[in-house]
């Protein structure tokens, strides 16, 4: 609207430039200073020089309807541009926004998996440790090691551990023989 405005003040100027009009804004006298005496300059217009002006007046006319329509024009093409850039503004709005969301997933996802390989680790320490305290009384962690490498274990892990229990005579109390089962499955089993 403002582009608008000054396209119109712009042609009234130029309108007034064409007709001969004075364009400086009139300056008050105060009112105790007398008026200057200014003579305007007679000029006789003949009957003939007469249509050429209103010829001048009515292309200044409509110099200053085309200025309006393409004012007009421009404050529409202006308002299209600023639609088009709210709407490219919303996409990347939209497109951050999804962008976000899939990176927020993907590190909670990471976390979660992290703090599960934790928990295995804690874990598989935590079976470790009790295979040790149960099973290296009676022999040493290498010994199974080497068992389940040399493919000896052709029976069940827990087969194994029972075997240990029942005809052995190891002490180990059924909590511990399911966490030491489950120690030599993770640990061994391909």
């Amino acid at each position: 609207m403002r582009v608008q405005s000054m396209l119109v003040v712009l042609c009234v100027m130029l309108l007034a430039l064409v007709l001969g009009c004075d364009t400086k804004p009139a300056q008050t006298q105060p009112a105790d200073t007398p008026a200057p005496e200014e003579s305007a300059p007679e000029v006789e217009v003949e009957p003939e020089a007469a249509a050429p002006g209103s010829d001048v007046s009515a292309a200044a006319a409509e110099t200053v309807e085309a200025a309006k329509e393409t004012a007009a024009a421009a404050a529409e093409t202006v308002s299209a541009a600023a639609e088009n850039v709210a709407a490219v503004a919303e996409q990347a709005k939209e497109a951050a926004a999804d962008t976000l969301s899939t990176a927020a997933e993907s590190v909670t996802a990471a976390a979660e998996e992290a703090k599960a390989a934790v928990a295995e680790a804690l874990d598989m320490a935590a079976a470790e440790a009790v295979f040790t305290k149960n099973c290296t009384v009676c022999h040493k962690a290498d010994k199974v090691e080497a068992h389940a490498k040399a493919g000896l274990a052709e029976e069940p892990w827990d087969a194994v551990v029972k075997e240990m229990v029942e005809e052995k005579g190891a002490k180990i109390t059924p909590e511990d023989q399911k966490t030491i089962v489950a120690y030599l499955e993770a640990k061994y089993t391909n």
